[in-house]
């Protein structure tokens, strides 16, 4: 290998490590995001636990779609991590 190729996959394996731990970093924040999520929505206080019911904590359901979403997210972060 010339000099030139050598610099250039030199350069890209440094990009791939950078992309792996900014990567791991997100997974990380994600993974703690639910975590939050969870505590919030068991600590939300409601004693209505049906969530059809017109008096459930409208901030449980918020914070409970946003839990749903951030689980979607978590797979898709992890199969870019595994490929990278």
């Amino acid at each position: 290998m010339n000099g030139s190729k050598m610099r250039l996959h030199h350069r890209k394996q440094v990009e791939m490590e950078q992309r792996n731990a900014v990567l791991g970093t997100m997974i990380r924040r994600l993974e703690n995001m639910i975590a939050d999520l969870d505590r919030e929505i068991a600590t939300e206080g409601t004693r209505i636990k049906d969530t059809g019911h017109p008096a459930y904590s409208t901030f449980a359901m918020a914070a409970a779609k946003r839990r749903r979403n951030l689980l979607t997210s978590v797979p898709h972060m992890k199969s870019l991590f595994e490929v990278a």
